[in-house]
């Protein structure tokens, strides 16, 4: 399907390399509309783009690096004209960081560099963009385990989930989420968690 440059939503999707965001931009191409995909090595999205020279546009970007942010953003505007979806997926969790009494801090750290100090530092760089787009919106990526509280019941299908790290992490994202709708409630910038 044939999109119009200069009227096709054009989307920035952090984490495109697999799952939930590679999903969603391969049916967002498919519609016309214009995303920008992104993965640590931009190798893994280079299929994602393949056919779409003027729709699709690939980058590298390590939400934990300020640097990568500043250029992907940059490079999302030069070839789209403006940003008016920014999906902040991007996001690790490994099962072995363990419960509250043996997560160690590094992992900790490490967890919450990627899901949620890299988004609340993507969304900053790029709500500029967003505020001058007509109608934008943001998505933030979260996790049930972000807002259900695991207490040890055995019968709970969460209950062998065992990251401190991912948890806490999707939960501060869910809060990071709440504030910011509060605070661009009087924009044009709407902003929903996922």
């Amino acid at each position: 399907m044939a999109s119009d440059k200069n009227t096709s939503r054009a989307w920035f999707i952090t984490g495109s390399s697999t799952g939930f965001g590679r999903v969603l931009a391969e049916i967002l191409l498919k519609r016309g509309e214009r995303v920008a995909v992104t993965a640590r090595n931009p190798d893994q999205i280079q299929d994602l783009v393949a056919g779409y020279k003027d729709t699709g546009l690939a980058l590298a970007l390590d939400v934990t690096q300020p640097q990568q942010i500043a250029a992907a953003v940059a490079s999302a505007e030069k070839f789209f004209g403006r940003i008016d979806v920014l999906v902040n997926n991007a996001g690790m969790g490994d099962p072995a960081d363990g419960h509250a009494s043996v997560a160690t801090i590094d992992a900790l750290r490490h967890t919450f560099e990627t899901n949620f100090f890299g988004a609340v530092a993507f969304t900053q760089e790029l709500l500029p963009l967003l505020r001058a787009a007509e109608g934008a919106r943001i998505v933030n990526v979260s996790s049930a385990l972000g807002s259900l509280a695991i207490n040890g019941d055995a019968s709970s299908p969460f209950y062998h989930v065992k990251s401190l790290a991912y948890n806490a992490s999707k939960a501060a994202l869910n809060m990071f989420t709440v504030d910011l709708a509060y605070d661009l409630r009087e924009t044009k910038v709407k902003v929903n968690s996922a």
